[in-house]
Formats: C-alpha cells, structure tokens, sequence
C-alpha cells in the first residue's frame, strides 16, 4: 500500500512540476515550535486555464484570520513553554490546488517536522484527498466544513476528523422538514462526486421506510457546461406539469447552484419551486443566488450550527493593512469597507459564522498539545525536545485529539464521535423579502434529532392554481388523493387516477362493477360513490308515462264496468236482446281482463305478474275477438244459406256459439301453458336511469318469443278472420245486424295490430315495449266498448223504440219489403 503511495506522490510532484507549478507557493506563516496547518479556500478554480481566478468575497479571508487568531489568542500556559506556529496555503476551492498544497506538510519535503496537524480543507472532495496524502504520515486533518458520510470511515480515514456534523445528519434535518410539512414528492440534484453521491444514497435510505418519493433525481457532473443545468430545469418543469411537484432538494456546490439558479432565471422560472439547500451552498448565504433571487425566493439552506465571536470581529475589523498576511492585497476594498462599517465585515447573521469552527478546530489541537505535555514531557525538558517527542509519538496524538471536549458558549460541548464527526447541530434558513431586502433568515434549528421550525414564508407565483396549496403551505406531492370513484394506476413511485365506469366503485386499485346481473348483484354506487347499495325498485310513481296508463286504463275499466252494468241492467231491452248478448258478456270480459293487463304492463313486474301476462293478454284477445269473429262468421253463414234455402243453418245458436267461442279461446291457453312449461317465467331487472341521473331498478318480465310468436299468429288470424268475413258482409242492408260496427272494430284493431307489433320488436327498452303493450291493449279495448257497446247503449236511451226496427230471422233471407222498411229505421237487428 505505502508503495502506491510513494508511486502516487512521485507522480502528483512530476504532474506539479510539468504544470509549472512552483514549490513553495504562497504562504500565511508564523514560526513555532510546532505549526498548525491550514487549508482555506480564498479564491475560485478556473477550471479553463486551471489556474486560481478571482478572490471570493471577504468571508473566506475571515476564515485565514479565524486560524491566526485562535493561535494567537490562546492559553498557551499549560504547553511547558511550547509555541504554536501556523501555516496556511490557498487551496482555491480545488482538489488539485489542495493536493498541491498538502504536500507542504508532509515530512520529505519540510526543514523541519513539526506540523502536528492541519484545519481545513473545506470541501469533502478536497479532504479525502488531503486526508489520504497526510495519513500517510499520521498527519491529522481537522475539518471545519467537510461533511460527506465518505469521511466517516475511520478505517479508511484514521486521521481525519470534524467539527461539523456528517451529511447524514443534514438528510436527517431534510428529512423531518419533509415529513413536517408533508412533502411527499420531490425531487433530488446533487453533485456528481462523493459529496452529492453519498447524500443521494443516504437520502433514499433514510426514505425507504417513509412515504416519501423522489419523482426525479439527477447527478451533475463536476466538469458540466450550461446544457446540463437546461436539462435538469427542462425535466423538472416537466414533472411539475405531470404532478404536484413543488420542492427540489438541491445537494451540491454553490458554484452549482449559481449556475443553476442563473439559468432559471435566464429561463424564466422563478417562483415554481421551495428548493431545499444544502451546506456546500447554504454556507454562503445569498452568494449563489445573486441577481437570480426571484428564482429561490423562499428556498431553505441546512447550515451547521455556529456563533458568532465579537472578540474575533473585533479583531478581524482593527487588522492592520500591513498584516502579513499574503492575500491581503486581493481584498483590500473590503477590508477598508469594514474598517468604516463594521456591517461590511462579513459577520452578519446571513450566514453562518465559520470561524467558530475554525476557533474549535484550532483549540481541539491545543486541548490534545496539552494533554500530550502533561503526559509526556515531564521533568527539565526543552520547548524543541518536547515537541519532538509529541510528533514521534502522533499515533497517541491522534488518540488525544480524539479524546477532546471543547466547551463553548455558542454550540456547546464539542466532542468527537468514534468515527471523528462531530454531533448534528444546525441552523434552518430560509430567503426572505423583508423591506425588499432579500435575507437568509434563521427560522429553525435541528440537534440530535429534534427539530424546531417556523412556518415560514412561501413565494410561489400569485397566480398558482390553488389546488397545489394545501392550507397556505404549497404541496409537494405525486397527485392529490384519488376520488371516491377512481383508483390509482402506479407510474414510477407516483400514480394517476383515473375514474372508474359509470355503476362502479374503487376497490383498492381496481374499479368493481356494482350492477352485475350475471351475479345476481343489482346495486348501485351511493352518492359519494364509496360503497354499493341495492337500487331502488322503480316504482308506479318514478314514471310519468306509468301513473298515466295507470290512470287511463283506471277509468275505462270504471268504463266497461259502467257499460257491463247497464249492458246487464238492460238486458231485455228489444235492440240488446237480439244482439247476441251470451257473446257480448264474454266480449266484455275479454275487454275487462285486456283492461287490467294494461295496469299489470305498467307496474313493477313479480313472479305472478309475468305469469298473469304470459296467459291472460292472449286469453282476453281470444275472449274479445273469437266472439266478434263468430258473430261475423253466423252472419255470413245465414244469408248465404238464405239465398240457397229456407233452412236454418246449423250451429247458429247462442249454446253453440258460446261453446265455440270458449273452445277455440282454450287454443291460447293450451299454448301458454306449453311454453310455461317449457320456458318458466322469469323476472328480469335492468337498471333505469330517471330524471337528474337517478337511478332504480327496472323489474320486467322476460318474454317467452316462441309464446309470443304463436299467441300474435293466432290473434292476428282471429282479427282476420274478422275482416274477411266482415268484407263477405258488406252487402248486408244498412248496419244489418251491426255489421258495419263489427266491420269497423276489426279493421280498427287490425291498424292497431300493424302499428305496435313492429315498434314492439324494434325496440330494446324493456319500459317502452311494455308501454306499447298497454298502449295496444287501451286502444283494442276502446275500439270494441265504443264501437260494439257504447252506441248501443245510446241507442237504448236515447232512440224511441218505435224507431227501432227489429227484423226476425226465419230460415231465409228476410224479404225485400223488410228490408225496404229496415233501411228507413235508425237501427235495424237480425232477431
């Protein structure tokens, strides 16, 4: 192993040399019997000309100064008249710059061996780097700002430590904020390296177990241009069109996110999203957003926890010019600024203030230095002998350093953990608008697991849809809650809805059907549209069309009662007593029971009412017409054999035509019972959607075609059978025997047959076939009262029965004198 280092070294030093570099480079130094290095980035990397660039801003020259005074103000009495030296280089927020650099503190290359350890690097990426080189020699690293989880490796990292907290616990304080505000869907950037990559890991760890969904994620690389940072504001643009997305957990650099928010602005995407920063740029307070702060407008940075040192402002604003400091010059215009207001100093509570961590690291060095002259350089002993025995002995260093507890009044009690971190204490900011002054803001603190946090400010567009706020605070979830009546369907760790069919329910993540008549299941969804509920049988009154052949066919049955009764009341009356009246009484029970069929058609079907219409509709036509057709028939029979003989016909009285009539209406009976054998009546329900979406059920009953193929044969044989015969009759005198009556009945019927057969079978809707039924049967039922009955009676009430001419029959064809006579009466009968 320590032969691929020295391999490694020999080419950092040649790669070093053929880059021009020259060694030493510029140096912050004071002399001591043992020096404390330092690593501090005070200016950025051009990663062009891979070079330093320009100075950043005065914070990092705080940080120099923060080492110079530790060092110089310390209490150096329990040291045994030891010095403390620094040394301090700039790393220019490069790995390659602090590389270079740390080669400065390793043994081969210095006079003297007496740096016994180093504060800094910054970033992780530069501290893994500077740890692996300077552990080779056991020389410690404390950090004041590194957080990767990388660096908790104690294996692979002995002799590094921290006085910042990991990274994991800065997904710790992201987590809770999430779950405090019910976040659920975000999105995650980070950097491509092991600081971004580590973060990455340990978020979606942290968040397996949770409800929480990252609906987009992105890594951007170390070495990116402008097009990366498009991509990954085109795509979440994207995801916050097809979701709720609304916070953007941003893991990277602050170089990164300059550029990032830069080039939303230069997009115009301001206001759409609540990012959530992370220290590597949450450090810097408003730094990274400069010129684009209408884009993080409301963003949260998770900062460590620090304080701020008056005796270190002090000191830092009565620095003299003269100071030997080498970067001075770099930041002269700020340092005069601060010298004449103390608010340019670089101290305002924006940011965190590092140098605390920078004073910590320094005085863990000095608790260790001290705990190492107390143990080992007992007795007269040399400054120079003592602190040579302390860098022999650096393993025990290590364990010293390790063993430290530094109180302080700003974070309390700074211990290392066995890993080398320090305990999980920070500070959550948020950019406000105050007095049109964009400020990082402290609204919050997270230690060891308890967070405490304002609600804070939220400055999404004005015009954002409302459906993305939930009680002021903007959503930041896959989609809203699907509906009573829709289901989700799974996309990635988010879903979409969509709604079931009309007459379905969700059942977790399919929709059921609720009317299932194959399963014998006829409900329906409630009004929420959560559960099934068996649906209402539609009732006489949920149809208008029912209630009126209800009500009509109410009063022709009062009707035909009423012409029954007088029909009967009258009986002996000359005009009715020679009408057939045995066949009339049959006819006006036929019209009767074809009346209360039109009542059963209207109403909800039962067992027994699809019993009662597979018989009774085709017994009552049989009943009405088989009477009206013998009637035609004996007319027919009597004058034809009147013109051949004066002999009575046979079979033409009211015995023989009332057993006829009752035999052939037995042929509908027969035939139904068959088929109700063959095929038993059945209720079927169907839904029905009314008025204003409600809907019941539909009970009818199923036909039996067979059946009713036959019974409609046979009533549109005995309706023709009445026509024929009443065209045979037409020469009969004048209404001869009510023949142009039984004429006209059969003819009406006959159009009522042809007219509501074809709209019957032509349609599929269960209520309108059953309309027509009851329809057909008014009509049938009015042709016959009015045509055979109601005109009859008028007769017998309102014609003198001296006007009314009744002919006998005798066994021929009654003479011409007669019928010259019947002609001229109102009424003429055939006795």
């Amino acid at each position: 192993m320590y032969g691929q280092w020295f391999i490694f070294l020999c080419f950092t030093l040649i790669s070093a040399t053929a880059e021009g570099r020259d060694l030493p480079r510029k140096v912050y130094r004071k002399d001591g019997d043992l020096i404390i290095g330092g690593l501090v980035p005070l200016h950025n990397f051009n990663d062009t000309t891979e070079r330093c660039s320009e100075a950043r801003d005065i914070g990092a020259l705080r940080l120099v100064e923060a080492i110079v005074f530790a060092i110089s103000s310390a209490e150096l009495s329990e040291l045994n008249g030891l010095t403390l030296g620094y040394e301090i280089y700039d790393t220019c927020s490069s790995t390659s710059e602090t590389l270079w650099n740390s080669l400065a503190f390793i043994p081969p290359v210095r006079e003297k061996n007496n740096v016994i350890g180093v504060v800094g690097p910054q970033r992780s990426s530069s501290s893994i780097q500077a740890t692996k080189l300077l552990g080779l020699y056991e020389v410690p690293v404390v950090s004041y700002l590194s957080t990767s989880d990388e660096l908790s490796k104690s294996g692979k990292y002995p002799y590094f430590l921290r006085t910042v907290p990991p990274d994991t616990f800065q997904i710790n304080v992201i987590v809770d904020i999430l779950t405090m505000r019910n976040w659920t869907y975000v999105a995650f950037i980070y950097s491509d390296d092991s600081y971004g990559q580590n973060a990455w890991s340990e978020f979606l760890e942290q968040t397996e177990s949770l409800d929480i969904c990252v609906g987009y994620s992105y890594g951007i690389p170390m070495t990116t241009t402008g097009d990366a940072y498009d991509r990954a504001l085109t795509n979440l643009m994207k995801e916050r069109t097809d979701s709720l997305l609304s916070v953007v957990i941003l893991f990277i650099h602050f170089e990164m996110a300059s550029n990032l928010f830069s080039s939303a602005f230069e997009q115009g995407i301001y206001r759409e999203f609540i990012w959530i920063g992370s220290d590597a740029w949450g450090n810097y307070g408003a730094y990274p957003v400069i010129n684009a702060e209408e884009v993080a407008l409301g963003a949260f940075t998770i900062t460590p926890k620090s304080y701020s040192l008056p005796s270190f402002d002090g000191y830092f604003r009565d620095m003299s010019l003269t100071s030997s400091n080498p970067w001075l010059g770099d930041f002269t215009e700020e340092v005069e600024a601060c010298k004449v207001n103390a608010d340019n100093c670089g101290n305002d509570d924006e940011r965190p203030h590092f140098e605390s961590m920078i004073v910590e690291a320094v005085h863990a060095y000095i608790h260790a230095i001290e705990e190492m002259v107390e143990e080992i350089c007992t007795g007269p002993m040399s400054s120079d002998d003592c602190a040579t025995k302390i860098i022999e002995g650096r393993t025990r260093f290590k364990d010293a350093l390790m063993d430290v507890s530094v109180d302080n009044s700003g974070n309390g009690l700074l211990e290392f953990t066995e890993n080398g971190d320090a305990v999980g204490r920070y500070d959550i900011r948020q950019l406000q608008l105050v007095d049109n002054d964009y400020k990082f803001l402290v609204i919050g603190n997270w230690s060891q697991g308890s967070i405490s946090m304002e609600l804070g400010e939220y400055y999404l567009r004005e015009n954002a849809d409302e459906t993305r706020y939930n009680e002021g605070i903007p959503k930041s979830i896959c989609n809203d809650p699907c509906g009573a009546r829709e289901i989700e369907i799974p996309k990635g760790c988010c879903w979409s809805c969509v709604s079931c069919e009309t007459g379905q329910i969700a059942n977790g993540s399919e929709c059921v059907n609720c009317y299932d008549p194959d399963n014998d299941s006829y409900q329906w969804p409630d009004e929420q549209g959560i559960v099934c509920v068996p649906l209402p049988l539609l009732g006489i009154i949920d149809t208008p069309e029912s209630l009126i052949v209800i009500g009509i066919s109410l009063l022709m049955i009062v009707l035909e009662i009423t012409v029954a009764v007088l029909y009967i009341k009258n009986r002996d009356a000359k005009l009715i007593r020679a009408s057939s009246r045995e066949l009339c009484y049959i006819i006006l029970f036929g019209v009767f029971l074809t009346l209360l069929c039109a009542v059963t058609y209207a109403i909800p079907s039962s067992f027994f009412s699809c019993v009662f219409v597979r018989f009774v509709p085709y017994i009552a036509l049989s009943l009405t017409f088989i009477p009206v057709a013998t009637m035609t028939v004996r007319l027919h029979r009597i004058f034809q054999a009147g013109k051949r003989s004066t002999k009575r016909p046979k079979f033409i009285s009211p015995v023989s035509q009332i057993t006829l009539s009752l035999g052939l209406t037995m042929i509908p009976l027969i035939w139904g019972s068959v088929w109700v054998v063959l095929d038993p009546p059945h209720v079927i329900r169907e839904k029905a959607v009314m008025g204003k979406g409600v809907q019941y059920l539909d009970a009818y009953c199923r036909a039996s075609y067979p059946q009713l193929l036959g019974n409609l044969l046979w009533h549109f044989l005995t309706v023709s059978v009445c026509c024929y015969f009443a065209v045979e009759t037409r020469n009969l005198p004048a209404n001869y025997n009510q023949s142009r009556f039984i004429a006209f009945t059969s003819f009406c019927t006959l159009v009522v047959f042809i007219a509501f057969t074809p709209a019957y079978f032509l349609t599929s809707d269960s209520r309108a076939r059953e309309l027509y039924s009851s329809l057909g049967a008014l009509l049938q039922s009015a042709v016959v009262l009015i045509l055979l009955f109601v005109i009859k009676l008028y007769a017998v009430y309102f014609v003198n029965e001296e006007k009314q001419v009744v002919i006998p029959t005798t066994q021929a064809q009654p003479s011409n004198d007669v019928v010259r006579e019947a002609r001229k009466s109102e009424i003429e009968i055939l006795m």
